[in-house]
């Protein structure tokens, strides 16, 4: 792997900052998948297969930022991001293991606030996203082969809010609250039907991606002159809306 990377960053004002970076990444993957058979009972023979594929992304980035006060921060941000490419190691066919994914790439963008106040005692960040995913690898069976495999037959849109608030009411005492809220959807999801059509089952939820998520915490912590020591503990509940599907 290689990725030559630039970053520039440009003041117009003492308060206004404008910051541009890009990375090119080239990868290069290769090995060799072997799978025992388990005494023909499952795959009928040994399967071995070379394994080579390369992949390359290009992840700019940009990013705004006002400070307002020597407290308060906001700023907009635009970055592209990617998942590298792989190999399907559990195919049972030998050209199944050959076969490579391709990388799962998102785009970024983002609004938020940082305030830390009151001697470092407050400090509060909201931040509003929208992520864009494209080439989205997704696990699914492919009925042709009745492998399950991975396969960049997805794209999705996630948006939220992320909001946290840490205090110090006391020298020994730090109190946290965070909350999150996610709407995340497919808009593409490819299902091979096996006879060289597809079916673009877009609309539903990302799994394992809670639309509420609240988070609680509590540390105490104290100084001798030859160390500190801390104890604390979190609660955290993630509510998961589940769809509801009716046919007629």
């Amino acid at each position: 792997s290689a990725a030559p990377f630039a970053d520039v960053a440009y003041s117009f004002t003492d308060k206004l900052k404008l910051d541009v970076g890009g990375r090119y990444t080239w990868q290069d993957k290769s090995g060799s998948a072997y799978l025992n058979s388990t005494g023909g009972v499952i795959r009928g023979s040994d399967l071995h297969a070379a394994q080579n594929a390369s992949w390359t992304a290009f992840t700019p980035a940009a990013t705004l930022t006002y400070q307002a006060t020597s407290s308060l921060m906001s700023y907009a941000t635009v970055s592209r991001g990617f998942l590298s490419g792989g190999f399907n190691a559990n195919s049972s066919t030998a050209k199944g293991l050959a076969i490579p994914f391709d990388s799962e790439f998102v785009w970024n963008y983002e609004v938020g606030a940082k305030f830390n106040g009151l001697d470092n005692r407050l400090r509060a960040n909201i931040a509003a996203f929208i992520d864009k995913y494209t080439n989205l690898q997704v696990i699914q069976l492919d009925t042709t082969t009745q492998d399950v495999i991975t396969t960049n037959a997805g794209a999705a849109r996630v948006g939220g809010v992320e909001t946290d608030i840490e205090g110090a009411p006391t020298k020994w005492l730090t109190l946290g609250l965070k909350y999150d809220y996610l709407d995340s959807r497919f808009t593409q999801f490819l299902i091979n039907n096996g006879d060289g059509t597809y079916t673009n089952d877009a609309g539903h939820k990302v799994p394992f991606t809670p639309t509420h998520r609240v988070t609680a915490s509590v540390e105490a912590h104290t100084s001798f002159s030859i160390g500190a020591i801390a104890v604390g503990g979190s609660s955290r509940k993630r509510v998961i809306e589940a769809e509801r599907e009716l046919e007629e």
